[in-house]
């Protein structure tokens, strides 16, 4: 646990109040002895120093900041916590919208690797004041994000987290995704079919997570439709296996579906086995609608913009329904 000391609040207090934090208002004292867990009387040192330099003036109302004596406004600094660079990450659908809703707010953008576990690593990164928050594009780190939260560095994450972890996310609703592809191949008669879903590089929780909600659906059409056969692997990620692994069943399946932005890595391994989409088996293509790209980059960029003003709000889930469109090949 972090001892406090009044000058650490001071150094902290004004480096909120140089971007722009408590523009709506400053805290009470009794509220930032809770969020620091110190007493009363230290934040009030801090307080009387603040005042001292005419960072703050208190009356009668509360206590207030001197715009006259605030830093000149700097553009604040938003790091985007992924494995890829920004010219990868602009490239991208999705990430390249929440790129352009960082930018239009005034914004800098960077792009960083999460740090690694050993401590000095983790120190820096904790310690750099000159980030205004942090965007998770991948999943989670769960110590890091835990200590993050317990410090008020304002983050979010564009996964959710596995486990009873409270933190501030935005992730798709994925039941509704896999119910949607589903409905529409059953509703064209289909009857047999195969889900290849891709692993990304870092993301098996997630897919875990993902993967529970498919097998849910999966059940209820069944339910549904005694003469349904559906096939949703857990561990089948990679084209060939998969495809080796449906060569040597009974049957083949008349559609395979394939959740993401393109199946040419799908083609590639049916052609190396002389099998053609079309002829052997179809592959649906489902893909998120146009527009699902701006939907998901605002959710994330206002839900980080509700944490940035206030890092120890209760945190937030949101899910949003992705609109579809099928490509049947």
């Amino acid at each position: 646990m972090i001892v406090y000391k009044y000058h650490d609040i001071v150094e902290d207090l004004k480096h909120r109040i140089a971007i722009g934090r408590y523009d709506d208002g400053f805290p009470s004292v009794r509220a930032l002895s809770m969020e620091y867990q110190v007493s009363s009387r230290t934040v009030g040192k801090a307080f009387r120093i603040l005042r001292q330099l005419g960072a703050i003036r208190t009356r009668r109302s509360g206590t207030r900041i001197n715009l006259a004596h605030q830093p000149r406004t700097r553009t604040r600094i938003v790091v985007l916590l992924s494995s890829a660079s920004l010219m990868r990450l602009s490239a991208d659908r999705f990430s390249g919208a929440l790129l352009q809703q960082v930018k239009a707010a005034g914004c800098t953008p960077l792009a960083l690797s999460p740090p690694g576990p050993e401590s000095e690593s983790r120190r820096k990164f904790l310690d750099d004041n000159s980030v205004d928050g942090y965007i998770f594009l991948g999943m989670f780190d769960r110590e890091l994000a835990r200590e993050m939260q317990r410090r008020g560095i304002p983050f979010i994450g564009a996964n959710r987290m596995p486990g009873s972890y409270r933190l501030n996310w935005v992730d798709w609703d994925h039941r509704a995704e896999f119910n949607a592809t589903v409905a529409h191949l059953v509703a064209a008669g289909y009857r047999r079919l195969a889900l290849f879903h891709y692993l990304f590089p870092g993301m098996l929780e997630h897919w875990r997570l993902i993967y529970n909600d498919f097998l849910a659906e999966s059940r209820e059409f069944q339910l549904r439709n005694p003469d349904l056969e559906l096939f949703v692997p857990e561990h089948l990620w990679d084209c060939d296996e998969f495809i080796d692994f449906q060569l040597r069943q009974s049957h083949l399946p008349q559609v395979v579906i394939r959740i993401g932005e393109t199946v040419d890595d799908l083609v590639c391994a049916m052609e190396r086995r002389g099998l053609r989409p079309g002829r052997d088996w179809r592959i649906l293509l489902a893909r998120f609608a146009a527009g699902s790209d701006e939907i998901w980059a605002n959710t994330l960029w206002n839900l980080f913009l509700r944490v940035l003003r206030n890092p120890f709000a209760p945190p937030r889930q949101i899910v949003p329904t992705p609109k579809m469109e099928f490509i049947l090949l």
